[in-house]
């Protein structure tokens, strides 16, 4: 790939191996640049980095992570990018879960932030800070529910001189447990007091305490019993939901949103472009029930409704006026560039990365498009555009789409019994529990005798409606068992008949060819 790189440069690019033996004057000099020593189970020693050189300006790519394999081109890229540049853009992330010193030290569930670092200049703004440091040129807001209000000022004044931001709201933030039990009381008409009102200001209202759910772009997820089935509110969006006229989309394939919200525009005068969206049939429910009430009762009860789809991305752009009294713009252009994104977990490893280790640097590989749409819109607001298209190039997940389909059809056929028998079952459980309450005790060996009896009724009422759902789920699976046979036999015959009929047509061919 150097090479090729190299020569399709026309000679402003040189490209040289050289092979590093161990205890040697010049492996010396390469750790010295930064170039890692890897351990090998035989015993001997890896080198496998890069050392990048412009001027008197040096980067390194200490390894080279088989597990980054994917994302080779757009790493080497990424150096070459940050060697042309001649400043570096400064990104100021405001968030409650960070602190100053995550600009050196890495933060557990985090690793697209190590990402940025690699790229950008970043800056963590103190939570609790009256204002925004005037020399950041993007602004990334995140797991911010309650802000002052001076910093919420600072925050339209960085919008609207025409400065980039990235701001994530989430209804029910599943990655953190504080966020997603603080319940911030609505603000009356016309005051500002959370990144909810500043947007409804603007003209985009945000939905803080309702969750949007898709059956159509749902997630397969795995209950504690091992059981696989569609959670609708975690949304696998693809194909027409991703804009493919946005620039930051275009190329992307797969995207996953956990418990997220959605935006509706409020004033016709706002310019928003619609970058991700649900299909047209949904549920909107209460972020309470989900504190209630666990996943699979959730998908077992989905009750989708034809309301057109739902915006969870969009990228305000244009002017927009401060909905402050008196605000004064800090300078720039005025025309605001802002993506708004109705949750915040998709960026949390186990939605968009899964991290690898060597020594003191942790690497990150993505498991679906979602690294790649967080540094594109970065990229965009940065005013650099020049690796979007090598940096979304590819599926990095093979999906078994048409068995999740089966799955979903399997499980709609049969929501109407399942939701009965979880309700009864729910009821049963209910009883039981008022019961242990209204005696004021805690377990169910401290019942009396008679009110023991009572209970072990109550729950012998759930026994066969228990069979019933066991029975409705297993016949579910030796559906898709059967349907899965048969896909199977047919991919395994497949190759071999078309080889065969390949086969048989050209010695046909031959045939024809040799006759008189």
């Amino acid at each position: 790939m150097m090479r090729r790189l190299a020569d399709a440069s026309r000679g402003k690019i040189k490209f040289r191996v050289m092979p590093l033996k161990p205890d040697t004057e010049t492996a010396e000099r390469a750790e010295l640049d930064g170039i890692r020593k890897v351990p090998m189970t035989s015993g001997d020693i890896l080198y496998f980095g890069a050392g990048f050189k412009a001027g008197d300006r040096h980067l390194v790519t200490s390894y080279f992570d088989y597990q980054r394999a994917a994302m080779l081109e757009y790493d080497i890229a990424l150096q070459i990018s940050n060697l042309s540049r001649d400043r570096i853009t400064r990104v100021g992330i405001l968030s409650s879960l960070l602190k100053p010193s995550n600009v050196t030290e890495p933060h557990p569930g985090l690793s697209i932030l190590e990402e940025l670092k690699s790229q950008y200049d970043i800056t963590i703004i103190p939570y609790f800070a009256g204002q925004l440091p005037d020399d950041i040129d993007v602004l990334v807001v995140m797991d911010a529910p309650v802000l002052k209000k001076d910093m919420l000022v600072s925050i339209d004044r960085h919008i609207t001189s025409g400065k980039g931001a990235l701001l994530m709201l989430d209804p029910y933030q599943r990655m953190s447990r504080a966020n997603a039990s603080l319940d911030v009381e609505p603000s009356p008409p016309g005051q500002i007091n959370t990144l909810g009102d500043l947007l409804a200001g603007y003209g985009l209202q945000f939905s803080a305490s309702r969750i949007v759910g898709d059956i159509d772009n749902s997630a397969m997820v795995e209950s504690s019993t091992g059981q696989t089935y569609p959670y609708p509110y975690w949304l696998r969006l693809r194909g027409e939901n991703i804009s493919r006229q946005n620039i930051i989309s275009s190329q992307l394939n797969e995207l996953l949103f956990a418990e997220a919200g959605f935006f509706e525009v409020t004033r016709d005068s706002l310019n928003v472009e619609p970058v991700l969206v649900t299909g047209p049939e949904t549920a909107l429910t209460p972020r309470q029930t989900f504190r209630d009430e666990g996943t699979e009762y959730l998908a077992a009860t989905f009750d989708p409704q034809a309301m057109g789809p739902r915006m969870i991305a969009g990228l305000i752009t244009g002017n927009v006026s401060s909905p402050f009294e008196g605000a004064q713009s800090a300078g720039g252009d005025g025309d605001a560039s802002v993506f708004a994104i109705a949750d915040v977990d998709w960026i949390y490893n186990g939605f968009s990365l899964t991290d690898a280790q060597l020594g003191d640097r942790v690497f990150s590989r993505p498991i679906n498009d979602n690294f790649n749409l967080f540094l594109n819109m970065v990229e965009q607001l940065s005013g650099d555009p020049r690796l979007l298209e090598i940096r979304s190039r590819g599926n990095p997940v093979r999906t078994f789409e048409t068995i999740e389909t089966m799955l979903v059809e399997s499980r709609q056929a049969y929501q109407e019994r399942e939701t009965e028998y979880m309700a009864k079952i729910n009821q049963a459980e209910s009883s039981i529990a008022q019961v242990l309450a209204m005696t004021g005790v805690e377990t169910y060996d401290q019942l009396p005798d008679d009110i023991k009896i009572e209970v072990i009724k109550l729950k012998a009422l759930t026994y066969p409606i228990k069979q019933d759902l066991r029975d409705l789920r297993l016949k579910i699976r030796e559906e898709i068992t059967s349907r899965f046979k048969v896909i199977t036999l047919f991919n395994l015959f497949t190759g071999p008949v078309l080889v065969f009929l390949f086969l048989f047509a050209a010695r046909s061919a031959r045939r024809i060819s040799h006759r008189p």
